[in-house]
């Protein structure tokens, strides 16, 4: 198990997804499985790993919010807001995708769920790749979430190449996703995030 406390833990978990391959990593919430969404198969992959069809697609971890104006377009000013109040942070963005985003993250009616996550393992490893990265929970389809490495290793065992240990996470709970388009919000899953907290930054953004 690569391990966060020594350097070549981000560096062979760097080498795994520029190989095109398959990593856990800790984010601020639950442990997810990650790759890079512009190498063909890796979406393929994720949904073997976790025994599901692949019938929808997958959201992505950012290196940071300037990379939402290069993965989605247009980009309105309730979406900005949301991004100054809750990145880094559990609120994952559903937009229209730009031209830019790989064609792996965008849905069937063309939009892309973007998140930056404030965990520092989580950080590092994506300042490093400057890519956005295949975020989905760790765990078997119809299975909770992974909130340490050791469950990461419970549900996949030696069919992850890299699991980076981040420690254990505490309350398990997964990102709000909020689609937002023409400065109007959906509410896809309510998570981490309060709604009523996205509702107050609309009320302000109106």
């Amino acid at each position: 198990m690569c391990r966060p406390d020594m350097d070549i833990s981000i560096k062979d978990a760097l080498a795994v997804l520029r190989q095109g391959g398959i990593i856990a990593y800790p984010t601020e919430t639950v442990y997810g499985l990650g790759g890079d969404p512009s190498v063909a198969d890796v979406t393929e992959k994720i949904a073997h790993l976790k025994g599901r069809l692949q019938t929808k697609n997958f959201l992505a971890l950012v290196p940071s919010s300037k990379w939402i104006y290069q993965l989605a377009e247009p980009v309105c000013s309730l979406a900005e807001r949301l991004i100054e109040h809750f990145w880094p942070g559990p609120l994952t963005l559903v937009l229209p995708a730009s031209s830019k985003c790989p064609a792996s993250l965008i849905s069937d009616d063309h939009m892309v769920g973007l998140r930056h996550s404030p965990d520092p393992i989580c950080q590092i490893l994506l300042d490093e790749f400057q890519k956005p990265l295949i975020s989905t929970s760790a765990n078997r389809a119809g299975d909770a979430p992974a909130c340490s490495a050791e469950e990461v290793e419970a549900y996949f065992g030696s069919n992850l190449a890299c699991v980076l240990d981040g420690g254990s996470r505490i309350n398990g709970i997964p990102s709000t996703i909020v689609k937002v388009i023409d400065n109007e919000y959906y509410v896809l899953r309510e998570g981490a995030i309060p709604v009523d907290l996205i509702e107050a930054v609309k009320r302000n953004d109106s």
